[in-house]
């Protein structure tokens, strides 16, 4: 502490501390550390961090441990002595050692690897991330692994490949963190005990009990059957066996899905996401009970039974596409992005709803207005009258997503018609709806961009940059056709953007002998512009020139 006040003697601290091997990465370890972990939480305002200062300036002094004893326990260096069979001096320090620190364990590693069993053992009982630092070998055992994972779920990840894909230390890992299972083997994220494992009643204990027949919402009362179901232990339904897999799902997916309706808000959505996991028919038959979700009071649940009938797709989850329509409404943007998403997975079924799916692409949330955008793009032919009347929306990105849409789906979907109102758009006065229009119709090919030629052409001179080099890309669909018009896409070449430059080589690259007269135009560029030299090279090359 003397140290550090100007004007002080100067001396070494490990002398006066009497812990000579002591290094400054050993004390914030063992800040971090020991000491950390022996202090229970408390009010730094009222203690006013009194006792913590006692006990670093015991350290620094290097008194007996018997000094800093708190409710029996021994001097914390001590305690690492004597969880790692470590030896430790008299004055508290341990000997032979040379502590690394990272964000993620607190221990003590060597060269950043925990090579001794016993301290990879010790080390994942107080960290279950100091896996990470575990030579290959430990992460391979299965002993060190259900420990790390007990104390910590999310040290599955660092797991050998072989024990991610064991269901025992995957139940450890998510019994812990339901959240682990995204660390798990493929199989073993459908195994229906894993799923009921991520379930909160596994942590929690199993709800109120209710009495036989005594219903558990709005719906009426639980048959006798499901009353006894709900009134089990979530542990005992986790630890019974099952015979074949198969038969363990159609029992295990009713159990869960007799948790759509508890009390508990979390429950409610770790079932339907457990439902969305298992899929296929043995939870299609839940579809309906899912569905019912999608008005739960709470969005979270609202958003899981978005995603799990998505999951379950199209032919169970269609029947229900009017109530995940009706959540694009939803105050909540999660719960419109999941309504979104599932929608788009029924494809033309989700005809009926384009125009609610049209309103998302105003939305506040640009992850909504992206899933609706592919979604109508999904719905196909559909979706291509909605689109043309958002082309004259007031909202800027509504007018600009139902162009980049028009001219992904084609011009043998959208037709000529709905051609022509895309470059109407030409002419719009924000400059992301024009370059979005150009791109439209480049995107159109020739067939879509001929009858419009010559309103492209007159973009080249537009203000935006971004403009010029979207008309330019859009007349490369139409090449030789085009070839009156090469000397205004020549008078490109020098533009002050090379995009633009980079465009106007590939444009007269596709129009043949009426680009001849510029070819020494473009080996300039090819010699001495080097943002535009591969796209002038290879303008050249197609119009049988050498650069």
């Amino acid at each position: 502490r003397r140290c550090a006040l100007a004007g002080q003697t100067r001396f070494a601290l490990g002398p006066k501390a009497g812990t000579p091997r002591l290094t400054v990465s050993g004390f914030l370890a063992w800040l971090n550390g020991p000491m950390l972990r022996m202090w229970e939480p408390y009010c730094f305002f009222r203690a006013n961090g009194g006792h913590y200062a006692q006990e670093v300036e015991a350290f620094l002094e290097g008194t007996a441990p018997t000094r800093v004893e708190h409710d029996g326990r021994a001097h914390p260096m001590q305690q690492v002595a004597a969880a790692t069979g470590r030896p430790a001096s008299d004055d508290g320090d341990m000997c032979c050692v040379a502590p690394r620190v990272t964000s993620r364990t607190t221990w003590f590693l060597e060269d950043g690897c925990i090579t001794d069993r016993l301290d990879v053992l010790t080390a994942v009982q107080a960290n279950g991330e100091a896996l990470e630092y575990a030579a290959e070998e430990f992460r391979s055992d299965r002993s060190i692994v259900l420990a790390a994972v007990a104390q910590n779920g999310h040290a599955l990840r660092f797991a050998a490949d072989a024990l991610r894909a064991d269901q025992e230390v995957v139940l450890a890992a998510v019994m812990q963190d339901s959240t682990a299972l995204q660390y798990a083997a493929e199989r073993l994220k459908v195994d229906p005990k894993v799923l009921l494992a991520t379930l909160p009643s596994n942590k929690m204990g199993p709800p109120p009990p209710r009495r036989q027949g005594e219903g558990v919402a709005a719906g009426g009362p639980l048959s006798p059957s499901k009353a006894s179901l709900a009134s089990r232990s979530w542990r005992d339904i986790h630890g019974a066996t099952s015979p074949a897999l198969p038969a363990a799902t159609a029992a295990h997916t009713a159990e869960v899905a007799s948790r759509l309706v508890d009390r508990q808000q979390s429950v409610r959505q770790a079932a339907c996401q457990a439902l969305g996991r298992i899929g296929g028919e043995v939870a299609g038959a839940h579809a309906a009970e899912l569905a019912e979700r999608l008005v739960d009071e709470d969005p979270a649940v609202r958003e899981a039974a978005c995603q799990a009938l998505h999951h379950l797709g199209a032919p169970v989850a269609a029947p229900f596409a009017g109530a995940i329509a009706s959540r694009l409404k939803d105050e909540h943007p999660n719960v419109r992005l999941a309504a979104c998403k599932a929608l788009g997975r029924f494809g033309g079924a989700s005809a009926p709803y384009a125009d609610a799916l049209a309103t998302c692409l105003a939305d506040q949330c640009p992850q909504v207005r992206t899933a609706a955008q592919r979604t109508l793009e999904r719905v196909g032919h559909g979706a291509v009258d909605v689109l043309v009347v958002c082309l004259e929306a007031r909202d800027i990105g509504a007018r600009q997503a139902a162009c980049q849409s028009l001219g992904r789906l084609g011009i043998e979907v959208i037709g000529h018609s709905a051609a022509a109102s895309l470059a109407v758009c030409l002419d719009d006065e924000r400059w992301q709806v024009r370059a979005a229009a150009c791109e439209a119709l480049g995107q159109l090919g020739e067939r879509g961009a001929e009858p419009h030629a010559c309103r492209i052409t007159m973009l080249l001179g537009d203000e935006d940059g971004d403009v010029r080099r979207a008309a330019l890309e859009a007349l490369l669909q139409l090449g030789g056709a085009l070839g009156h018009c090469a000397g205004y896409v020549a008078a490109h070449l020098n533009d002050a953007r090379w995009p633009v430059r980079a465009a106007a080589c590939k444009a007269l690259g596709r129009m043949g002998g009426a680009a001849e007269a510029y070819t020494s135009a473009l080996a300039q560029l090819a010699r001495h512009d080097v943002d535009v030299q591969e796209a002038a090279c290879d303008a050249l090359h197609r119009l049988g020139v050498e650069a």
